[in-house]
């Protein structure tokens, strides 16, 4: 079965309803599941550990002769050859199927991209007009809340969680890894009503995923504005809705704190990735902002006014 994902063809073993099927195209990824859980995993240099606000580990990576690995604790371990785009998992005897999808579609194949030098960032998005709308921000920091409610409104959903950056022309566009939503129960309230049907994403996070229909979108979308949220832990009774420009320099920094990284120990690969950022911003004409605003339901109308005047005041080539 072959589905498309960003602007890639995928080719897998199993069932991915997430995505639309492309069974006509040559596939550029590759990804097995194997049943074989018990599979050796020796000689791995084990190279970074990321963890939750807990000091738990909730991502490893390793190296093994040219082969990565990628491990999500007592869930599944994935194996990546970077130079033939293959991606193999190995769950634990249980995992739910809808699990193994969670982590392949929203962490492994958005880090197995960058680490070949493509541009992917933690944001979603969301077309206004002619051109697109990012949202940066660490989970549970409303990304996906903004996106509910404007796609609610009648504005198109681009991706949820992961967008790639390109440029085009001098132009910066986007490209979405899938089209979906992932939503905690009290957001669900802000799509129509044709869409409560919802499905668990994974079987640890009460998160529910909603399918949203699939539209033959453009593939490559100028980017007219990217909004960072600021952490609600951090507000301190605003009641207002804040936005404040940042440079570009200051948006290179916070762009890089939301990308997916494989290896950071890789320091060619960083730099690389760095410089390529560098240059995204420096040629383009999409415009950044910090955006802080108050947490409730009653407020959405109102930041949504100011989303759509700040972004579609932002002029940008559309012509591509």
């Amino acid at each position: 079965m072959r589905y498309s994902v960003f602007h890639h063809i995928i080719e897998s073993n199993i069932p991915l309803p997430e995505l639309q099927i492309r069974d006509n195209s040559l596939p550029t990824l590759f990804f097995e599941s194997s049943n074989n859980s018990k599979a050796t995993r020796t000689g791995i240099d084990w190279r970074h550990h990321w963890r939750l606000s807990n000091g738990k580990i909730s991502i490893s990576v390793g190296k093994e002769k040219e082969y990565y690995w990628l491990r999500f604790p007592q869930l599944v371990d994935f194996k990546i050859e970077p130079e033939t785009n293959k991606i193999k998992s190995y769950c634990n005897t249980g995992m739910p199927d809808n699990t193994l999808r969670h982590l392949l579609l929203d962490q492994t194949i958005p880090r197995l991209l960058s680490h070949k030098g493509q541009l992917i960032i933690h944001a979603s998005c969301v077309q206004i007009g002619d051109s697109l709308v990012g949202f940066c921000g660490e989970s549970g920091w409303g990304k996906s809340t903004l996106a509910a409610y404007l796609y609610g409104q009648g504005h198109t959903l681009i991706t949820d969680d992961c967008l790639l950056l390109e440029t085009n022309n001098s132009t910066m566009v986007g490209i979405p890894s899938y089209q979906g939503l992932r939503l905690l129960s009290d957001s669900l309230t802000l799509l129509p009503a044709s869409q409560n049907k919802t499905t668990a994403v994974c079987h640890y996070a009460p998160k529910r995923r909603v399918t949203v229909s699939k539209s033959n979108q453009k593939q490559s979308i100028p980017i007219s504005t990217i909004f960072f949220l600021n952490d609600p832990e951090q507000q301190y009774n605003t009641s207002s809705i804040s936005l404040e420009p940042i440079p570009r320099a200051s948006a290179l920094i916070e762009l890089i704190k939301h990308c997916f990284p494989l290896d950071i120990t890789d320091s060619k690969q960083t730099t690389t990735q760095l410089t390529n950022l560098a240059e995204l911003i420096k040629n383009s004409s999409t415009q950044f902002y910090r955006l802080k605003y108050p947490r409730t339901i009653q407020s959405l109308p109102e930041i949504m006014k100011t989303i759509i005047k700040i972004s579609t005041t932002n002029k940008v080539d559309t012509t591509l």
